[in-house]
């Protein structure tokens, strides 16, 4: 039997305790005549011999107690017991995308297979995939032909290199193993970020034989493309070439899955640059684009994923207006900017996120509208609230947290935040003043928010509300004529415009890579790459590969681009190749392997495998109740 965590034994020295209780509470015994109950004398001694019968039972009972307490959280284990003259393997696989490269991984996979075929029965042998962080992917195991197996079928990844993690983790496994030959086995392609971060003067642990692959052949011909900018006309990309010579290519670029056009580009030896490239879109929403180089050396990299958005300005939902609709012509009067603005009736069902919403009126607050507004809010819409004082949104705004009480005599507005986007057009002074000139007759303070601008009497007069990634602008004022000529006034175009364009949703970078949790906008849906057959997916995923990733769900279908790190295009080798033999130890094993060593794998996994601990915990907790039974007897 091996102890997991031995020291949890000292535990059992407090099996002294209930002995030390028990022995107190021997107290002498004086015996004193007593002629009325001379008739008891047998039956009495009959009872005190009982008792301390069944005192010595409790006191073995706790003290099994506490002994089976400490040897479970001891967490004792059996092993299968190991020839000392076996052999421990751990191939450890550099799954990056740089062994993509050219037969880079057929050759490393096959050197890797004959070190393997060495081994014999009595061996073991173990798959360890290096990226994103070291794990199994076979873990130790006598079954030789299955690790074989799992190798041959293994396919490269997308993941960076990153080796350091890889030979830590390899060291400690290997120096566990009780056998005679511990071998590292390293199918890597010896890239230089890989190796950054390592200090070769810590070496493995004495005993651990480290074996490199051969030499590899140098990448000749490699370039890279990824994308910096999408515009609605046209895409920017960053070409680079790690070659030594010009390097002459063919770029396509897809839009939505189709040719948009054929590029051939010329790029100089180690050299790198932006460059633009018209694209045609024919409709206006998001799209999809594929920037792909012809082939090199390492195709992994020469195509790049990105989505844009060809919709021109921002389109803003209306709710009703009661009287002539003054923010439908102040939206309308954008249109000459280079970000306009477009205004639709507020719809009675789905209302799309990437919309902007202006809640007036008590119209949008019932039904049908009220449970569109609500799932809008929940999906991380962003609106802007006119405060009317209607009874139906005073009590939405509550729901929200916010509260709005109505004034007499609102007057001017004052102490604006100068400092928020919205106000970005007004910092000069003559504009600043068409703010200041703002006059109210009919207004609401508003609390719950973050203050914009304020009343005359301190109180909020335009807040802000962010809630995760939503946005609410809450102006304690409407756009009637009975609140005021804040419709007739200069400020009021620009403020309405700068307003609507900073609530407009801005689209999550696109700059995903392999390896990395992107967070979902729904629980459940179906996720699909490039138009493959989807699966079922919601809250997060992990992409292995890069593409055009599509997740459909109740509250519509949200696109992202996935790419590879362009740090891991990179094929430059470690200058100084020499330093990776630095790694291995010199000194000869510290202990040497015990002919009746019962470990096969890390303490921890083959503990894993059994159970016993968890017996032991039910015996404690079966012998406390037994004890606590018969301690109840044993009082007089």
């Amino acid at each position: 039997m091996t102890w997991l965590l031995p020291a949890f034994l000292g535990a059992g020295a407090l099996i002294g305790l209930p002995i030390l209780l028990h022995l107190l509470r021997r107290k002498p015994q004086k015996h004193i005549p007593f002629p009325s109950l001379r008739f008891l004398g047998p039956s009495t001694l009959r009872e005190t011999k009982k008792h301390r019968i069944l005192r010595w039972i409790v006191l073995i009972l706790r003290c099994l107690a506490i002994a089976a307490l400490a040897a479970g959280f001891a967490r004792p284990f059996f092993g299968q017991k190991i020839n000392p003259h076996a052999s421990g393997v751990i191939v450890a696989i550099d799954n990056s995308f740089s062994m993509q490269a050219g037969n880079r991984w057929a050759d490393l996979k096959n050197w890797a297979i004959d070190r393997l075929s060495v081994l014999r029965d009595g061996d073991q042998a173990g798959l360890l995939l290096m990226h994103p962080s070291p794990h199994w992917l076979v873990k130790m195991t006598p079954d030789l032909a299955a690790v074989r197996a799992a190798l041959e079928k293994l396919q490269p990844g997308y993941e960076t290199t990153r080796y350091r993690p890889a030979l830590l983790a390899t060291g400690e496994i290997l120096k566990s193993l009780p056998v005679a030959k511990r071998e590292l086995v390293w199918m890597a392609d010896e890239q230089r970020i890989g190796w950054n971060g390592v200090d070769f003067s810590q070496t493995l642990p004495p005993g651990v034989m480290l074996t490199l692959p051969p030499e590899l052949p140098p990448v000749n011909r490699q370039s890279s493309v990824s994308i910096a900018r999408i515009r609605r006309s046209s895409v920017e990309l960053k070409l680079r070439n790690f070659s030594d010579t010009e390097d002459h290519r063919l770029l396509s670029l897809f839009v939505n899955g189709q040719k948009n056009g054929e590029f051939p580009v010329s790029l100089p030896g180690n050299a790198s640059g932006n460059r633009i490239f018209p694209i045609q879109i024919s409709q206006e929403g998001p799209f999809t684009i594929q920037a792909a180089l012809d082939p090199d050396d390492l195709a992994a990299d020469d195509t790049a994923y990105g989505i844009g958005d060809s919709t021109r300005g921002q389109t803003v939902f209306l709710a009703p207006a009661n009287e002539p609709d003054f923010v439908a012509h102040a939206v309308k009067a954008t249109q000459s900017l280079s970000y306009p603005l477009r205004a639709e009736p507020i719809p009675q069902n789905k209302w799309p996120t990437r919309f902007v919403a202006i809640l007036r009126g008590d119209t949008v607050f019932r039904p049908p509208y009220l449970a569109a507004l609500e799932e809008f809010a929940k999906n991380g819409g962003n609106a802007w609230v006119m405060v009317d004082g209607s009874l139906l949104q005073k009590d939405w705004l509550k729901r929200q947290g916010i509260t709005i009480t109505p004034l007499s005599e609102p007057g001017h507005l004052q102490n604006w935040d100068i400092t928020h986007p919205i106000l970005a057009a007004f910092t000069e002074s003559h504009a600043l003043q068409s703010l200041l000139e703002l006059s109210f007759d009919k207004g609401w303070a508003i609390s719950g928010v973050e203050p914009l601008a304020k009343w005359r009497d301190g109180s909020i007069a335009v807040g802000i509300l962010e809630t995760g990634h939503s946005r609410l602008l809450i102006t304690g004022f409407d756009t009637s004529r009975a609140s005021g000529s804040f419709p007739l006034k200069t400020a009021f175009v620009p403020l309405v415009h700068q307003a609507l364009t900073w609530l407009a949703p801005t689209r999550e970078a696109d700059d995903f890579h392999v390896g990395q949790a992107i967070p979902l906008p729904a629980e459940t849906g179906k996720l699909s790459i490039n138009g493959k057959p989807s699966v079922q997916a919601g809250n997060s995923f992990t992409p292995t590969v890069p593409g055009i990733y599509e997740f459909s769900s109740a509250s519509g279908i949200k696109l992202f681009a996935v790419n590879i790190s362009e740090d891991e295009s990179d094929p430059t080798l470690w200058p100084k190749l020499d330093d990776l033999a630095k790694l291995q130890s010199l000194e000869p094993p510290k202990t040497a392997p015990s002919a009746t060593a019962s470990v096969t794998l890390t303490g921890l996994e083959a503990e894993q495998r059994t159970s016993l601990w968890w017996w032991l915990l039910a015996a404690a907790m079966l012998f406390l109740i037994v004890e606590t039974g018969l301690s109840n007897r044993t009082i007089p």
